[in-house]
Parts: structure tokens; sequence; C-alpha cells
């Protein structure tokens, strides 16, 4: 399941060929993010020692609640934020809730991997990471309580 988290705004596009080139643009942004991020954690393989075996299968490991991570789903591809748990609601075996800013995944999630720690001198980031966390797991929560 994909949910878009949607801050109210209607779209800044006016027609269908508006709306498909402003899609297009946006996946190509979040894909050039992702590359970025990615051919930033290859250069301090040192940091992180998962990362000498690449992306983790959710089916291997999972990871831990709360933590700022990479995520990817096949449908998407990679995305920045965190995991939640797991949903005993969906049907899947795959139930496990992936969320950040444009929204949540339940299920779809086939990989991730833990982004760098920041460095030493910006440990306040982190705090921010555990607030932005609690920010997406609240509107995860308000979304399926509406559905409901």
């Amino acid at each position: 399941m994909i949910k878009i988290l949607d801050d109210g705004e209607e779209s800044p596009t006016k027609s269908l060929k508006e709306e498909k080139a402003y899609n297009e643009g946006f996946a190509k942004g979040y894909q050039s993010g992702a590359d970025f991020a990615l051919g930033v954690l290859e250069e301090i393989t040192d940091e992180i020692p998962h990362k000498k075996s690449g992306w983790i299968d959710i089916n291997d490991q999972v990871p831990e609640k709360g933590r700022k991570l990479l995520y990817f789903f096949e449908g998407t591809g990679s995305w920045l934020g965190f995991y939640f748990g797991r949903d005993e609601e969906y049907p899947s075996d795959n139930n496990h809730v992936f969320g950040g800013n444009s929204g949540f995944l339940t299920g779809d999630v086939t990989h991730w991997c833990y982004t760098p720690n920041y460095p030493k001198q910006f440990k306040e980031f982190t705090s921010l990471d555990e607030e932005w966390a609690r920010e997406v797991e609240n509107e995860i929560r308000q979304i399926k309580d509406e559905d409901e």
C-alpha cells in the first residue's frame, strides 16, 4: 500500500501534460537524492559495518524502530525515512511499516540500510530526526484511524 501524505494544498500544475512533467520531475529529483545518499554511503563504508554486505533484506534483518534509514521499494525506488514496526492488521508476511515525508508503505519494502551517523559536532540533528520520526508516526496513525 502506498499512501501520500497531503499537506492540503492543490497541485501546482494546471493540465495533464504539466501534471505528468511535474510527477516525472519529482521522481527524477528523488532518485537523484537517493543516488547521492548512496554515493555518500559507499564512500564511508568503514563507518558502517553492515554496508559491506550492501542493502539488507527485510527478511534477513529488521531495522531499529525510529532510526533514520534508506528503504527500497521496487515500485518507486529508494526513500529516506524510518521504520515503525509491523502492522498486524495488514494481511501479509511482510507487514513492515516504513515512512517519511512522502507517505508510508506497508508490506512493500524489500531492503533497507541505515544512514551514516552525523559528524560529531552535529549530534543535535539526531534529536531532530527523533522528532521527525514521531511526527511521521503520528501522521500514519491519523491516516489509519481515518480509514477505519
